[in-house]
């Protein structure tokens, strides 16, 4: 299993305040069963920068004192903004394990405007985008044709652990829910922000995936290792929900 959104490295965001922290969610993540852990702070431009520089002295210093046997790479949590096709133009920001795949977040309360423009603008640079947690926006929790059109064009979704669990509300554990039993979830991530709350489990969502849509389950586990190592993923097709079966259905059955 990989955890591909974590704020496992001190000192840069909201997430492990120290080192030991940091070890301590390392053994949280090795206990779930976790086997690599992508290291995604919040890079929110104009606000909450790091550099590449700042942030490689603090990975490696994870790297050099974890003792959990779990492989670490590198990512950012980036936050949506119109100057993100710049900064990759600039090499600013990166993606997973510095492969073409970049996690976005966006805001939780709206789909800005000019949302569409900034993914459009990381395809013809051969950007792969991944929303960050899409169940938790509360624009798209309620217009799941949105959330298709997104797919439509080659963006992937992470779903977070604790969406799935029902850690931030009904909202977003029931739209999580919908996906996976759409195909519409293509990586997990904890968003661990500490070893006391936010923590790294992620073994009881991927146990609801498999029980929920095992052929999900089993693209996952399988793709993992493509995206961190850059390769093209080809996603399910998008499931549409069942009729539900009424009485009248099961007479206009028999009669025919």
């Amino acid at each position: 299993m990989i955890d591909f959104h974590s704020h496992i490295i001190p000192n840069i965001d909201d997430g492990a305040e120290n080192i030991a922290t940091t070890l301590e969610m390392l053994k949280i993540s090795y206990g779930e069963g976790t086997s690599c852990i992508c290291a995604t702070p919040h890079f929110i431009p104009e606000e909450m920068e790091i550099s590449r520089s700042s942030y490689d002295i603090l990975f490696k210093e994870v790297v050099y004192k974890k003792s959990a046997n779990i492989k670490i790479i590198t990512g950012l949590e980036l936050y949506m903004s119109p100057s993100i096709p710049n900064l990759w133009d600039k090499k600013k920001i990166w993606g997973i394990n510095d492969t073409n795949y970049l996690i976005i977040e966006l805001p939780l309360n709206s789909y800005p405007n000019y949302a569409d423009d900034v993914f459009y603008e990381l395809s013809i640079r051969g950007v792969k985008p991944i929303i960050a947690h899409p169940e938790r926006n509360i624009y798209l929790q309620n217009n799941l044709s949105k959330m298709k059109d997104l797919l439509g064009k080659d963006i992937l979704f992470q779903v977070n652990s604790g969406s799935l669990t029902g850690k931030f509300g009904e909202d977003a554990k029931n739209t999580a829910h919908d996906l996976v039993k759409r195909n519409m979830v293509h990586l997990l991530g904890s968003d661990a922000h500490g070893s006391d709350s936010r923590t790294p489990k992620i073994r009881k969502a991927f146990d609801l995936i498999k029980d929920m849509n095992l052929e999900l389950y089993n693209w996952i586990l399988s793709n993992e290792e493509n995206i961190i190592n850059g390769k093209p993923v080809l996603p399910l097709p998008i499931k549409e929900e069942e009729k539900k079966k009424t009485i009248f259905s099961f007479l206009k059955k028999k009669r025919k």
